[in-house]
């Protein structure tokens, strides 16, 4: 998923929640029923996650480039060379 696909799917997800947010105060306050409120709200959680979460092809149009590696002298390799001396340096 890039970028632009991380902001399309967070707001899908935030615009499904308040439609199914006020649909189930709406359906739960006319009906006085808790019971169906939290159906309504826990059916709309449901469905966003299921569009915004799996990594869809609509998430991808704009693929990141990446810069190819550069090659560069590991420091690893110097710090192994002067063993246990080098960590005397940071006292």
């Amino acid at each position: 998923m890039d970028f632009k696909g991380q902001r399309l799917s967070e707001i899908y997800f935030s615009y499904i929640m308040i439609v199914f947010g006020a649909a189930a105060f709406l359906v739960g306050y006319s009906l006085e029923s808790f019971q169906l409120m939290m159906a309504v709200f826990t059916t709309g959680l449901a469905f966003s996650l299921l569009v915004s979460v799996p990594d869809w092809p609509m998430y991808n149009r704009h693929p990141v480039k990446w810069l190819p590696a550069k090659k560069s002298e590991s420091r690893t390799k110097t710090r192994k060379s002067k063993g246990w001396k080098s960590w005397l340096k940071l006292f």
